[in-house]
Protein backbone atom coordinates (compact mmCIF):
# COMPACT_ATOMS: atom_id res chain seq x y z
CA UNK A 1 0.00 0.00 0.00
CA UNK A 2 1.47 3.32 -0.76
CA UNK A 3 -0.07 7.25 0.26
CA UNK A 4 -1.67 7.45 -3.22
CA UNK A 5 -4.74 5.05 -2.46
CA UNK A 6 -4.91 6.12 1.33
CA UNK A 7 -7.63 8.71 0.52
CA UNK A 8 -9.62 6.10 -1.18
CA UNK A 9 -9.38 3.92 1.68
CA UNK A 10 -10.32 6.54 3.92
CA UNK A 11 -13.49 7.36 1.98
CA UNK A 12 -14.29 3.73 2.49
CA UNK A 13 -13.79 3.66 6.06
CA UNK A 14 -15.59 6.87 6.20
CA UNK A 15 -18.58 5.86 4.31
CA UNK A 16 -18.68 1.80 6.41
CA UNK A 17 -18.82 3.90 9.42
CA UNK A 18 -21.57 6.02 9.05
CA UNK A 19 -23.64 3.15 7.58
CA UNK A 20 -22.58 1.78 10.87
CA UNK A 21 -23.98 4.67 13.05
CA UNK A 22 -26.90 5.04 11.33
CA UNK A 23 -27.91 1.18 11.61
CA UNK A 24 -27.02 0.82 14.82
CA UNK A 25 -30.13 0.54 17.64
CA UNK A 26 -28.68 1.75 20.57
CA UNK A 27 -27.44 4.65 19.16
CA UNK A 28 -30.99 5.63 17.47
CA UNK A 29 -32.50 4.86 21.11
CA UNK A 30 -30.07 7.35 23.02
CA UNK A 31 -30.53 9.96 20.23
CA UNK A 32 -34.92 9.20 20.63
CA UNK A 33 -34.42 10.07 24.47
CA UNK A 34 -31.97 13.08 23.95
CA UNK A 35 -34.70 14.64 22.16
CA UNK A 36 -37.43 13.95 25.21
CA UNK A 37 -34.74 15.16 27.52
CA UNK A 38 -34.56 11.95 29.48
CA UNK A 39 -30.69 10.72 28.88
CA UNK A 40 -27.96 11.66 31.55
CA UNK A 41 -24.11 10.58 30.93
CA UNK A 42 -24.97 6.85 31.06
CA UNK A 43 -26.63 6.96 27.92
CA UNK A 44 -23.70 9.32 26.96
CA UNK A 45 -21.28 6.49 27.78
CA UNK A 46 -23.46 3.70 25.86
CA UNK A 47 -23.03 6.04 22.83
CA UNK A 48 -19.19 6.36 22.93
CA UNK A 49 -19.01 3.06 23.29
CA UNK A 50 -20.83 2.26 20.05
CA UNK A 51 -19.15 4.61 18.26
CA UNK A 52 -15.67 2.80 19.55
CA UNK A 53 -17.05 -0.43 18.92
CA UNK A 54 -18.20 1.00 15.25
CA UNK A 55 -14.71 2.27 14.45
CA UNK A 56 -12.70 -0.74 15.79
CA UNK A 57 -14.70 -2.90 13.26
CA UNK A 58 -15.05 -0.77 10.39
CA UNK A 59 -10.89 -0.47 10.78
CA UNK A 60 -10.35 -3.99 11.05
CA UNK A 61 -12.41 -5.09 8.22
CA UNK A 62 -10.49 -2.61 5.88
CA UNK A 63 -7.04 -2.92 6.97
CA UNK A 64 -5.09 -5.75 7.45
CA UNK A 65 -1.01 -6.48 7.70
CA UNK A 66 -1.15 -8.21 4.42
CA UNK A 67 -2.44 -4.50 2.47
CA UNK A 68 0.55 -2.95 4.57
CA UNK A 69 4.41 -1.94 3.46
CA UNK A 70 6.57 -4.45 5.46
CA UNK A 71 3.63 -5.51 7.51
CA UNK A 72 3.90 -2.58 9.54
CA UNK A 73 1.13 0.96 9.68
CA UNK A 74 4.14 3.49 8.97
CA UNK A 75 3.34 6.73 10.71
CA UNK A 76 2.19 9.10 7.36
CA UNK A 77 -0.40 5.98 6.80
CA UNK A 78 -1.63 5.73 10.35
CA UNK A 79 -1.59 9.63 10.72
CA UNK A 80 -4.18 10.31 7.53
CA UNK A 81 -6.13 7.50 8.29
CA UNK A 82 -6.75 7.39 12.20
CA UNK A 83 -6.93 11.22 12.61
CA UNK A 84 -10.13 11.71 10.77
CA UNK A 85 -12.08 8.66 12.14
CA UNK A 86 -10.96 10.02 15.64
CA UNK A 87 -11.90 13.23 15.58
CA UNK A 88 -15.05 12.34 13.38
CA UNK A 89 -15.80 10.17 17.10
CA UNK A 90 -14.51 13.28 18.74
CA UNK A 91 -17.07 15.79 17.31
CA UNK A 92 -20.04 12.62 17.87
CA UNK A 93 -19.47 11.96 20.98
CA UNK A 94 -18.94 15.84 22.63
CA UNK A 95 -21.93 16.83 21.19
CA UNK A 96 -24.11 14.18 22.76
CA UNK A 97 -22.13 14.79 26.04
CA UNK A 98 -23.00 18.53 25.26
CA UNK A 99 -26.89 17.97 24.71
CA UNK A 100 -26.89 15.54 27.76
CA UNK A 101 -25.12 18.48 29.74
CA UNK A 102 -27.64 20.77 28.86
CA UNK A 103 -30.80 18.78 29.90
CA UNK A 104 -29.49 18.04 33.19
CA UNK A 105 -28.28 21.72 33.93
CA UNK A 106 -31.75 22.43 33.01
CA UNK A 107 -33.40 19.74 35.34
CA UNK A 108 -31.31 21.33 37.76
CA UNK A 109 -32.47 24.30 36.90
CA UNK A 110 -29.04 26.38 36.89
CA UNK A 111 -29.52 27.88 34.16
CA UNK A 112 -25.48 27.14 32.50
CA UNK A 113 -24.56 26.05 29.38
CA UNK A 114 -22.29 22.78 29.05
CA UNK A 115 -19.24 23.13 28.59
CA UNK A 116 -17.56 20.73 25.93
CA UNK A 117 -14.16 19.15 25.84
CA UNK A 118 -11.85 20.41 24.05
CA UNK A 119 -10.40 17.75 21.14
CA UNK A 120 -7.30 15.97 23.05
CA UNK A 121 -4.73 15.93 19.94
CA UNK A 122 -2.02 14.35 22.75
CA UNK A 123 -3.86 10.90 22.97
CA UNK A 124 -4.54 11.39 19.04
CA UNK A 125 -1.01 11.53 18.60
CA UNK A 126 -0.08 8.65 21.16
CA UNK A 127 -2.53 5.96 19.47
CA UNK A 128 -0.51 6.63 16.43
CA UNK A 129 2.65 6.89 17.88
CA UNK A 130 1.63 3.36 19.17
CA UNK A 131 0.36 1.24 16.42
CA UNK A 132 2.99 2.85 13.67
CA UNK A 133 6.04 2.23 16.04
CA UNK A 134 5.29 -1.74 16.12
CA UNK A 135 7.40 -3.79 13.76
CA UNK A 136 4.20 -4.96 12.41
CA UNK A 137 0.63 -4.36 12.45
CA UNK A 138 -0.16 -7.90 13.73
CA UNK A 139 1.74 -7.52 17.02
CA UNK A 140 -0.27 -4.77 18.19
CA UNK A 141 -3.58 -4.65 16.60
CA UNK A 142 -6.36 -5.66 19.26
CA UNK A 143 -4.48 -3.21 21.51
CA UNK A 144 -4.60 -0.80 19.28
CA UNK A 145 -8.02 -1.52 18.18
CA UNK A 146 -9.21 -1.52 21.59
CA UNK A 147 -7.53 2.11 22.40
CA UNK A 148 -9.98 3.39 19.79
CA UNK A 149 -13.26 2.41 22.13
CA UNK A 150 -11.17 3.58 25.42
CA UNK A 151 -10.45 7.28 23.70
CA UNK A 152 -14.00 7.42 22.71
CA UNK A 153 -14.83 6.86 25.91
CA UNK A 154 -12.53 9.04 27.59
CA UNK A 155 -14.79 12.20 25.78
CA UNK A 156 -17.19 11.37 27.94
CA UNK A 157 -15.23 11.62 30.66
CA UNK A 158 -13.63 14.89 30.15
CA UNK A 159 -16.83 16.12 29.37
CA UNK A 160 -17.81 14.99 33.18
CA UNK A 161 -14.33 16.64 34.33
CA UNK A 162 -14.92 20.01 32.18
CA UNK A 163 -18.49 20.89 33.66
CA UNK A 164 -18.03 19.84 37.23
CA UNK A 165 -15.04 22.05 37.07
CA UNK A 166 -16.86 25.19 35.72
CA UNK A 167 -19.40 24.47 38.25
CA UNK A 168 -17.27 24.47 41.01
CA UNK A 169 -15.77 27.39 40.04
CA UNK A 170 -19.31 28.75 39.88
CA UNK A 171 -19.52 28.12 43.54
CA UNK A 172 -21.30 25.09 43.30
CA UNK A 173 -20.95 21.79 45.34
CA UNK A 174 -20.43 18.96 42.18
CA UNK A 175 -20.24 15.38 43.42
CA UNK A 176 -18.63 12.96 40.58
CA UNK A 177 -20.02 9.27 40.46
CA UNK A 178 -18.33 6.49 39.87
CA UNK A 179 -19.75 2.95 38.93
CA UNK A 180 -18.93 -0.33 38.19
CA UNK A 181 -20.71 -2.03 35.51
CA UNK A 182 -20.60 -5.78 34.79
CA UNK A 183 -17.58 -7.98 35.60
CA UNK A 184 -14.96 -5.65 36.58
CA UNK A 185 -11.30 -5.91 37.78
CA UNK A 186 -10.50 -5.24 41.69
CA UNK A 187 -8.47 -1.57 40.73
CA UNK A 188 -12.07 -0.74 39.14
CA UNK A 189 -14.45 -1.77 42.16
CA UNK A 190 -11.53 0.16 44.47
CA UNK A 191 -12.54 3.76 42.37
CA UNK A 192 -15.60 3.07 42.89
CA UNK A 193 -18.51 5.67 45.12
CA UNK A 194 -19.52 9.03 45.20
CA UNK A 195 -16.70 12.04 45.65
CA UNK A 196 -16.68 15.56 45.65
CA UNK A 197 -15.13 17.13 43.11
CA UNK A 198 -13.35 19.56 44.90
CA UNK A 199 -11.69 16.02 46.09
CA UNK A 200 -10.65 14.75 42.86
CA UNK A 201 -10.00 17.76 40.68
CA UNK A 202 -6.59 18.01 40.64
CA UNK A 203 -5.30 16.38 36.56
CA UNK A 204 -4.61 12.82 36.34
CA UNK A 205 -6.97 11.54 39.02
CA UNK A 206 -8.15 8.28 39.14
CA UNK A 207 -11.52 8.52 39.58
CA UNK A 208 -11.54 9.53 35.55
CA UNK A 209 -9.44 6.91 34.49
CA UNK A 210 -9.83 3.86 32.40
CA UNK A 211 -8.10 0.89 31.32
CA UNK A 212 -8.69 -1.26 27.92
CA UNK A 213 -12.62 -2.58 28.30
CA UNK A 214 -13.13 -0.89 31.04
CA UNK A 215 -17.13 -0.06 31.24
CA UNK A 216 -17.85 1.90 34.62
CA UNK A 217 -19.43 5.15 34.12
CA UNK A 218 -18.36 8.29 35.61
CA UNK A 219 -21.39 11.14 36.05
CA UNK A 220 -21.58 14.44 37.43
CA UNK A 221 -23.95 15.60 40.20
CA UNK A 222 -25.18 18.94 39.24
CA UNK A 223 -26.40 20.01 42.91
CA UNK A 224 -25.94 23.19 44.28
CA UNK A 225 -24.95 22.12 47.66
CA UNK A 226 -27.69 23.32 49.92
CA UNK A 227 -31.39 22.38 47.69
CA UNK A 228 -30.81 20.25 44.67
CA UNK A 229 -29.39 16.98 44.85
CA UNK A 230 -29.37 13.92 41.77
CA UNK A 231 -30.30 10.69 42.44
CA UNK A 232 -27.36 8.08 41.37
CA UNK A 233 -30.45 5.40 40.59
CA UNK A 234 -32.37 7.63 38.49
CA UNK A 235 -30.14 10.78 38.01
CA UNK A 236 -33.47 12.59 38.34
CA UNK A 237 -32.84 16.01 39.92
CA UNK A 238 -35.17 16.94 43.28
CA UNK A 239 -34.92 19.16 46.03
CA UNK A 240 -32.97 18.17 49.76
CA UNK A 241 -36.14 18.52 51.60
CA UNK A 242 -37.92 16.02 49.16
CA UNK A 243 -35.71 13.64 49.64
CA UNK A 244 -34.87 13.74 53.15
CA UNK A 245 -37.71 11.52 53.91
CA UNK A 246 -37.34 8.93 51.48
CA UNK A 247 -33.31 9.51 50.50
CA UNK A 248 -32.00 6.98 47.68
CA UNK A 249 -28.17 8.25 48.15
CA UNK A 250 -25.73 5.41 47.84
CA UNK A 251 -22.86 6.49 51.00
CA UNK A 252 -20.07 5.12 52.80
CA UNK A 253 -17.84 2.30 51.46
CA UNK A 254 -17.86 -0.95 52.95
CA UNK A 255 -15.63 -3.98 52.34
CA UNK A 256 -17.17 -7.14 53.14
CA UNK A 257 -15.33 -10.62 53.48
CA UNK A 258 -16.65 -13.83 53.41
CA UNK A 259 -15.67 -17.57 53.76
CA UNK A 260 -17.86 -19.69 51.20
CA UNK A 261 -16.60 -23.03 51.57
CA UNK A 262 -12.50 -22.85 51.51
CA UNK A 263 -12.99 -19.99 49.31
CA UNK A 264 -12.18 -16.53 50.69
CA UNK A 265 -14.23 -14.22 49.15
CA UNK A 266 -14.01 -10.25 49.45
CA UNK A 267 -15.83 -7.21 47.65
CA UNK A 268 -16.47 -3.20 48.25
CA UNK A 269 -20.25 -1.96 48.29
CA UNK A 270 -21.39 0.78 49.64
CA UNK A 271 -24.12 1.75 52.14
CA UNK A 272 -27.62 2.53 50.22
CA UNK A 273 -28.75 5.27 52.51
CA UNK A 274 -32.52 5.33 51.36
CA UNK A 275 -32.46 1.89 53.80
CA UNK A 276 -31.25 1.40 57.47
CA UNK A 277 -29.33 -2.24 56.55
CA UNK A 278 -28.70 -2.94 52.78
CA UNK A 279 -25.35 -2.62 51.04
CA UNK A 280 -24.42 -2.39 47.38
CA UNK A 281 -21.99 -3.59 45.58
CA UNK A 282 -23.54 -1.60 42.03
CA UNK A 283 -26.03 1.00 41.38
CA UNK A 284 -27.52 -1.00 38.71
CA UNK A 285 -31.37 -0.88 37.91
CA UNK A 286 -31.35 -4.70 38.72
CA UNK A 287 -29.68 -3.78 42.27
CA UNK A 288 -31.89 -0.89 42.73
CA UNK A 289 -35.22 -3.13 42.48
CA UNK A 290 -33.36 -5.50 44.91
CA UNK A 291 -32.83 -3.22 47.47
CA UNK A 292 -36.68 -2.65 47.37
CA UNK A 293 -37.98 -5.72 47.47
CA UNK A 294 -35.44 -7.05 50.25
CA UNK A 295 -36.74 -3.97 52.24
CA UNK A 296 -39.80 -5.12 52.08
CA UNK A 297 -40.34 -8.69 52.66
CA UNK A 298 -37.28 -8.59 55.32
CA UNK A 299 -37.21 -5.07 57.01
CA UNK A 300 -40.74 -3.94 56.40
CA UNK A 301 -43.08 -7.29 56.52
CA UNK A 302 -40.23 -8.99 59.10
CA UNK A 303 -41.07 -12.46 57.95
CA UNK A 304 -37.66 -13.73 58.98
CA UNK A 305 -36.78 -11.62 62.06
CA UNK A 306 -33.59 -9.60 62.15
CA UNK A 307 -30.59 -9.29 59.64
CA UNK A 308 -27.87 -6.97 60.71
CA UNK A 309 -26.70 -6.31 57.04
CA UNK A 310 -28.03 -7.20 53.74
CA UNK A 311 -25.65 -7.01 50.46
CA UNK A 312 -26.96 -7.20 47.35
CA UNK A 313 -23.70 -8.34 44.90
CA UNK A 314 -22.83 -9.27 41.69
CA UNK A 315 -23.13 -12.81 40.65
CA UNK A 316 -19.59 -13.17 39.57
CA UNK A 317 -18.48 -10.93 42.80
CA UNK A 318 -20.75 -13.47 45.02
CA UNK A 319 -19.91 -16.71 43.10
CA UNK A 320 -23.20 -18.30 43.91
CA UNK A 321 -26.46 -16.77 44.06
CA UNK A 322 -27.43 -16.02 47.97
CA UNK A 323 -25.16 -16.98 50.99
CA UNK A 324 -26.42 -16.56 54.99
CA UNK A 325 -23.79 -15.52 57.15
CA UNK A 326 -24.81 -17.42 60.43
CA UNK A 327 -21.83 -15.74 62.17
CA UNK A 328 -22.57 -12.62 61.43
CA UNK A 329 -26.14 -12.68 60.51
CA UNK A 330 -26.15 -11.43 57.07
CA UNK A 331 -27.61 -12.05 54.05
CA UNK A 332 -25.46 -11.20 50.79
CA UNK A 333 -27.52 -12.20 47.20
CA UNK A 334 -26.58 -11.72 43.28
CA UNK A 335 -28.72 -8.95 42.43
CA UNK A 336 -29.29 -11.06 38.70
CA UNK A 337 -31.95 -12.88 40.68
CA UNK A 338 -34.48 -10.23 40.01
CA UNK A 339 -34.26 -10.13 36.36
CA UNK A 340 -36.19 -11.84 33.80
CA UNK A 341 -32.70 -14.49 33.66
CA UNK A 342 -33.94 -16.29 37.28
CA UNK A 343 -34.13 -19.77 35.29
CA UNK A 344 -31.05 -18.64 33.53
CA UNK A 345 -29.29 -18.40 36.86
CA UNK A 346 -30.95 -20.87 39.11
CA UNK A 347 -30.96 -24.45 38.14
CA UNK A 348 -34.02 -25.93 39.23
CA UNK A 349 -33.37 -29.66 38.80
CA UNK A 350 -30.70 -29.17 41.09
CA UNK A 351 -32.15 -26.86 43.42
CA UNK A 352 -36.17 -26.84 44.50
CA UNK A 353 -36.36 -22.93 44.54
CA UNK A 354 -38.04 -21.40 41.78
CA UNK A 355 -38.59 -17.89 42.38
CA UNK A 356 -36.59 -15.09 44.44
CA UNK A 357 -39.04 -15.77 47.18
CA UNK A 358 -37.83 -19.67 47.78
CA UNK A 359 -34.40 -18.12 47.52
CA UNK A 360 -35.02 -16.22 50.71
CA UNK A 361 -37.22 -19.13 52.86
CA UNK A 362 -33.96 -21.08 52.11
CA UNK A 363 -31.13 -19.04 53.14
CA UNK A 364 -34.07 -17.04 56.08
CA UNK A 365 -36.41 -19.57 56.64
CA UNK A 366 -34.15 -22.36 56.28
CA UNK A 367 -30.62 -21.77 57.57
CA UNK A 368 -31.22 -18.66 59.65
CA UNK A 369 -34.06 -20.45 61.61
CA UNK A 370 -31.77 -23.73 61.96
CA UNK A 371 -28.74 -22.16 63.47
CA UNK A 372 -30.87 -19.65 65.68
CA UNK A 373 -32.35 -22.75 67.33
CA UNK A 374 -29.31 -24.33 67.33
CA UNK A 375 -27.95 -21.52 69.35
CA UNK A 376 -31.00 -21.68 71.41
CA UNK A 377 -30.57 -25.07 72.13
CA UNK A 378 -26.88 -24.41 72.94
CA UNK A 379 -27.51 -21.99 75.78
CA UNK A 380 -30.23 -23.88 77.24
CA UNK A 381 -27.93 -26.69 77.38
CA UNK A 382 -24.73 -25.53 78.14
CA UNK A 383 -23.11 -27.33 75.60
CA UNK A 384 -21.17 -26.84 72.74
CA UNK A 385 -22.71 -25.56 68.87
CA UNK A 386 -21.62 -28.93 67.84
CA UNK A 387 -23.22 -30.97 70.38
CA UNK A 388 -26.21 -29.24 70.22
CA UNK A 389 -26.48 -29.06 66.10
CA UNK A 390 -25.68 -33.29 66.83
CA UNK A 391 -28.52 -33.33 69.66
CA UNK A 392 -31.19 -31.31 67.94
CA UNK A 393 -31.22 -33.09 65.16
CA UNK A 394 -30.92 -36.47 65.99
CA UNK A 395 -34.27 -37.79 64.74
CA UNK A 396 -34.19 -36.17 61.99
CA UNK A 397 -30.29 -37.60 60.76
CA UNK A 398 -31.37 -41.42 61.84
CA UNK A 399 -34.76 -41.06 59.77
CA UNK A 400 -33.18 -39.95 56.78
CA UNK A 401 -30.31 -42.47 57.15
CA UNK A 402 -32.42 -44.99 57.69
CA UNK A 403 -34.13 -44.13 54.39
CA UNK A 404 -30.98 -43.95 52.62
CA UNK A 405 -30.16 -47.98 53.69
CA UNK A 406 -33.50 -48.70 51.79
CA UNK A 407 -33.36 -45.70 48.52
CA UNK A 408 -29.59 -44.58 48.34
CA UNK A 409 -31.59 -42.21 46.37
CA UNK A 410 -33.85 -41.35 48.57
CA UNK A 411 -33.03 -37.48 49.41
CA UNK A 412 -32.50 -36.66 46.02
CA UNK A 413 -35.90 -37.88 45.01
CA UNK A 414 -37.97 -36.76 48.13
CA UNK A 415 -35.77 -33.33 48.50
CA UNK A 416 -33.22 -32.41 46.32
CA UNK A 417 -30.05 -32.92 44.34
CA UNK A 418 -28.63 -30.17 46.41
CA UNK A 419 -29.22 -31.45 49.43
CA UNK A 420 -28.25 -35.35 48.78
CA UNK A 421 -25.27 -34.07 46.99
CA UNK A 422 -24.45 -31.98 49.91
CA UNK A 423 -25.29 -34.43 52.85
CA UNK A 424 -23.03 -36.84 50.96
CA UNK A 425 -20.36 -34.70 51.12
CA UNK A 426 -20.17 -33.39 54.41
CA UNK A 427 -22.84 -35.05 56.19
CA UNK A 428 -24.80 -32.21 57.21
CA UNK A 429 -28.28 -31.54 56.99
CA UNK A 430 -27.80 -27.79 56.86
CA UNK A 431 -28.92 -28.01 53.22
CA UNK A 432 -31.67 -30.64 52.88
CA UNK A 433 -33.62 -28.44 55.77
CA UNK A 434 -33.34 -25.28 54.12
CA UNK A 435 -34.41 -26.96 50.94
CA UNK A 436 -37.08 -29.27 52.74
CA UNK A 437 -38.19 -25.58 54.07
CA UNK A 438 -38.90 -24.35 50.25
CA UNK A 439 -41.13 -27.50 49.48
CA UNK A 440 -43.25 -26.81 52.50
CA UNK A 441 -43.77 -23.57 51.56
CA UNK A 442 -44.45 -24.67 47.73
CA UNK A 443 -47.04 -27.02 49.21
CA UNK A 444 -44.72 -29.85 47.35
CA UNK A 445 -43.94 -32.10 50.12
CA UNK A 446 -43.52 -35.91 49.19
CA UNK A 447 -42.89 -37.51 52.44
CA UNK A 448 -44.69 -35.76 55.26
CA UNK A 449 -43.13 -37.68 57.70
CA UNK A 450 -39.74 -35.91 57.07
CA UNK A 451 -41.52 -32.59 56.91
CA UNK A 452 -43.00 -33.33 60.40
CA UNK A 453 -38.86 -33.49 61.83
CA UNK A 454 -37.49 -31.10 59.71
CA UNK A 455 -40.36 -28.70 61.54
CA UNK A 456 -39.56 -30.27 65.09
CA UNK A 457 -36.07 -28.72 64.44
CA UNK A 458 -37.12 -25.55 63.29
CA UNK A 459 -39.94 -25.40 66.32
CA UNK A 460 -37.57 -25.62 69.06
CA UNK A 461 -38.07 -23.20 71.84
CA UNK A 462 -36.43 -23.93 74.77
Amino acid sequence: MNNDIVPSLLEEIQKQFDEEIKANEKIKSILIRQKQGAVDYTDSLSFAKELGVSLKKVIQENISEEMLPDGKMYYNIAQRLLEPMIKQNYDLVSKQCEATQNILNKKADLGLKAIVPEYNKEKTASIIDYISNADKYSQREKSFLDSLETNAKSVVDDSVRKNADFHYNAGLRPKIIRTTVGKTCKWCQSMAGVYDYSKVSNTGNNVFRRHANCDCTVVYDPGDGSKKVQDVWSKRIDYRENIRKNSNFMGAKKPFNMKLGKKEISFVTYKNDKYSNIYCQTYSQNSKRMCEYLNTKINQEYRYGKINNIVVVQKNALQGIACYDHINNDLFICEELISNKFSQIVDTSYFPSKNLDDVLNHELGGHKKHWEVVRKYQQANNISELQAKNDLEEKLRNYVLNQETNDIMYIRKNVSQNAQESFKNTKSLNELIADCIVLNKQNSVSDEFLDRLVMEVLGYDG
